[in-house]
């Protein structure tokens, strides 16, 4: 697997990419070209998984560790709380699971 940076574009309103919706909406406007996640800046990333219906989103690096981001209500992102994330988060041992809607995530070096 080859590790790079992760971009981003497209539509930025609500938490679905970990960005909140201010009353002033043109100060987070649609980011039309990709555009570099800065958090995860010289981090390499293996693997990405998201999706509008689950308003979060899941980063892999290439030492395995978990980046995660977006809407957290249920505790879906596996952080030991509920607090929405508007930056990726390192997910860390012992944080714990909800017993609600989770999202889970692998990094394997397999043949395709």
């Amino acid at each position: 697997m080859v590790a790079g940076e992760l971009l981003f574009s497209g539509m930025t309103d609500w938490k679905a990419v970990g960005r909140g919706k201010p009353a002033d909406e043109s100060q987070t406007p649609n980011v039309m070209e990709p555009s570099r996640v800065s958090t995860l800046l010289g981090i390499p990333i293996v693997s990405v998984c998201g999706g509008a219906a689950a308003a979060h989103c899941v980063a892999i690096t290439e030492d395995g560790r978990a980046f995660v981001w977006g809407r957290n209500e249920c505790g879906q992102l596996g952080l030991g709380d509920k607090e929405n994330r508007m930056v990726p988060t390192q997910v860390t041992k012992g944080a714990g699971l909800s017993q609600s809607p989770h999202t889970a995530a692998s990094a394997i070096d397999a043949p395709t």
